[in-house]
């Protein structure tokens, strides 16, 4: 490498020395108004030999243009990886709901996928949004442009990756310099968990490209304060919110800083403005949104109506500082675990708790109540679940509440060798305390006071502002690992101003002191290492997933295989067990899925899925009073499953109980009245009752919800002539 490239990795030829030295020319007697850095700016390319400027910059974009080759390079190989993953076009949990929303909003057809078929219908475009809407209106762009195509969603993603790499580029040369830019995107090119997530239907990476783009704007408003200014921040951050809700915490710190700035230079005449334009810069974009919840629901809900429901996964009895299921879920009709489309089953679960129908905003403010009361009875153990939380957001795993991020980068060939959390917290917390101690110190001549200096110390404060709200904004809730990812590209760019004067240090013969500083980084690298909160990813969850993709792409070898692994993985998985139950069950081999389905429900005695899928597959063995006491006990202790009842009613009725069969057909009805096969089913027991009358009624029933109902037809002829013959 030549000299002029070490001078500029070393920062010797970075901006910002220019720029300190455009401050010193000023006060010989050019005038440069105070924390103008545009007019700074103006001065150093006077001063500036156009030859010199023009073989910098050309070096400066050889050498981006290298990043993002190395950046390029990675997402390539790992895009080759994951064509061939089994969920790959069979999203799952979160991404599945994005993905079935974005092809909603693409296609405007709402039915639900294959890979989706065991879930209810979300009913999206009739209540508020649940989740936050502008990544599925960001896929749905996608999916209008290419098809509906998978394979475009992840390299629009990827080339959204790259682009960040140039925006942090851009942002860490505007605020220091050209050297610390170039490191700041090649930290962010080569970051594996950031790969990973680009190759994910998840928000993470949209959220880092409005970060990003927010303290672009923001950025000016260091040099001058302006209506256009604080309007195109407002905007910015409306976007952001309406991707991750938590930014609305930002705005005040934001109004709060430029207060300060504006105090500190002594000019407060554009103060008002740039404010007003801020607000009102959100407020136009979260309009749309907010007016759109209220037409269709007539709900004040701002943006999404998931507040209520992720406060409580985080505060109750058996939460950890992640995700964990609630108590009472299977209460609330949503089985054994939920996804967003369970959502509408758990609000008719508290409407039948308190008696009436309910909101969107309703059903928040329960699980808020419900929340607040765990916090309230027991204070201590609220308070150690926020310690936990802050362990989970600042610690090394990378835990997540949809797929294993550790177990899916350990078993990528591209990522497994790229480090992860600790790179970015241990420098971020280096490059800090370099940033204040130099300027506390002033002991480096190129942090000598300027309009410059200081502005960048105003911009660093909003920037650790922003990391500490974004972190203080998940305390109430639950931490899984890609809820920290908006904070990384800031922990990196100070990271990249940490390692810059390291460098430069080392170009002034500095040895000792260079050396003293990356012993320091090493010290902080292992202690971000350290785990305080026990995470021991387990392999039977991966191999589980892996199964109802390959279930879903009709590749059941593939599927058993994945579940006999799981299970190999962890013996006490009874998860495990009832899945392979389920993959043997649907090859009609009920005798080895009833006796998985019975290790599952002996490893764990509460576990209702397992006992009424084990009672499912005990009925074509004909073992029906072993069938009757596993649904007596699922019906006695979740007594709002209206399939529990049918199907405890239908074996009933084959061992001769009518009676008691009808009476669990009618409570089926009482829960779902539109079912319409336990409609059929009562009414041919009224039949041969001699109820020909109210038969007659429930095949009606019957066929009013399943038109095409042909059973219910027939049936329904015969008892008409039944009647007619009666008379």
């Amino acid at each position: 490498m030549g000299d002029a490239s070490l001078r500029l990795l070393s920062g010797r030829m970075g901006d910002t020395r220019e720029l300190a030295m455009a401050g010193k020319r000023r006060q010989r007697g050019r005038r440069v108004p105070p924390g103008d850095a545009n007019a700074v700016r103006k001065t150093v390319r006077a001063d500036s030999g156009d030859g010199a400027s023009r073989g910098k910059a050309r070096l400066i974009f050889a050498a981006l243009a290298a990043i993002l080759l190395v950046g390029g390079a990675l997402r390539a190989s790992y895009l080759r990886e994951i064509i061939h993953s089994p969920d790959f076009a069979f999203p799952q949990i979160d991404a599945g709901y994005h993905d079935y929303w974005a092809r909603g909003i693409a296609t405007g057809d709402w039915t639900l996928p294959k890979n989706l078929s065991d879930w209810a219908d979300p009913h999206i475009r009739s209540v508020p949004y649940l989740r936050p809407p502008g990544y599925p209106f960001f896929l749905a762009g996608v999916y209008y442009l290419s098809g509906g195509s998978y394979l475009a969603a992840r390299v629009v993603q990827m080339l959204l990756g790259l682009a960040n790499c140039v925006l942090a580029f851009s942002l860490g040369r505007r605020i220091f310099g050209s050297a610390v830019g170039l490191i700041f995107a090649f930290l962010m090119s080569s970051y594996g968990v950031f790969v990973y997530f680009e190759g994910e239907l998840l928000d993470s990476m949209l959220l880092v490209t409005l970060g990003l783009s927010l303290f672009h704007v923001l950025s000016f408003w260091a040099d001058r304060f302006a209506f256009g200014r604080g309007l195109a921040g407002g905007i910015v951050l409306g976007l952001f919110a309406l991707v991750g809700t938590n930014v609305l915490l930002f705005p005040p710190f934001v109004l709060g800083w430029s207060w300060w700035v504006a105090r500190r230079r002594q000019d407060r005449r554009r103060l008002m403005s740039v404010g007003l334009g801020f607000i009102a810069g959100i407020v136009v974009t979260i309009a749309p949104v907010t007016i759109r919840n209220w037409i269709v629901s007539k709900d004040f809900v701002p943006v999404a109506a998931n507040v209520g429901i992720s406060l409580y996964t985080g505060n109750h009895e058996g939460a950890d500082g992640g995700f964990a299921i609630i108590p009472d879920l299977k209460e609330l009709g949503a089985g054994d675990s939920w996804t967003c489309f369970d959502y509408p089953k758990m609000v008719q679960g508290v409407e039948r708790k308190i008696g009436h129908k309910v909101k969107y905003s309703e059903v928040s403010s329960y699980f808020v109540g419900r929340a607040m009361e765990f916090m309230r009875a027991h204070p201590a153990r609220a308070l150690k679940l926020v310690a936990g939380k802050t362990a989970r957001f600042w610690g090394p795993q990378e835990s997540d509440n949809n797929k294993n991020t550790d177990l899916e980068m350990a078993h990528s060939v591209t990522l497994r060798h790229l480090p992860g959390f600790p790179l970015p917290l241990s420098l971020g917390v280096f490059g800090l305390i370099r940033l204040f101690l130099t300027r506390r110190t002033r002991s480096d001549e190129d942090e000598a006071p300027s309009p410059e200096s200081d502005r960048r110390f105003e911009l660093s404060v909003l920037i650790v502002a922003f990391i500490l709200v974004y972190f203080v904004s998940y305390l109430p809730f639950f931490v899984v690992g890609r809820y920290r990812i908006p904070v990384i590209p800031f922990l990196f760019l100070f990271g990249a101003y940490g390692l810059q004067r390291v460098g430069q240090g080392l170009m002034a013969t500095r040895y000792r002191a260079a050396a003293g500083w990356l012993a320091l980084l090493a010290v902080l690298y292992a202690a971000a290492g350290v785990r305080l909160v026990p995470h021991e990813p387990s392999q039977a969850p991966w191999h589980l997933l892996r199964a109802s993709c390959y279930r879903l792409a009709e590749k059941p070898d593939m599927a058993v295989a994945e579940c006999r692994a799981a299970i190999a993985a962890d013996p006490t998985s009874a998860e495990g067990h009832r899945r392979l139950g389920d993959m043997l069950y649907a090859r009609n081999d009920y005798p080895e899925a009833a006796e998985h389905y019975a290790r599952a429900v002996a490893l764990r005695p509460d576990y209702m899925q397992a006992r009424y899928n084990l009672a499912s597959s005990l009925v074509p063995l004909q073992k029906y009073d072993e069938a009757i006491v596993q649904l007596r006990w699922v019906v006695g202790h979740y007594a709002n499953l209206p399939s529990a009842h049918y199907l405890l009613a239908r074996t009933l009725k084959t061992t001769g109980s009518a009676g008691e069969a009808a009476e669990q057909y009618r409570r089926a009805i009482a829960l779902q009245p539109d079912y319409y096969r336990a409609h059929n089913n009562l009414a041919n027991i009224l039949l041969e009752e001699g109820k020909v009358d109210e038969a007659i009624e429930h095949y009606r029933l019957a066929l009013k919800a399943r038109p095409d109902y042909d059973a219910a037809q027939q049936n329904l002829s015969r008892a008409l002539l039944l009647k007619g013959g009666s008379k």
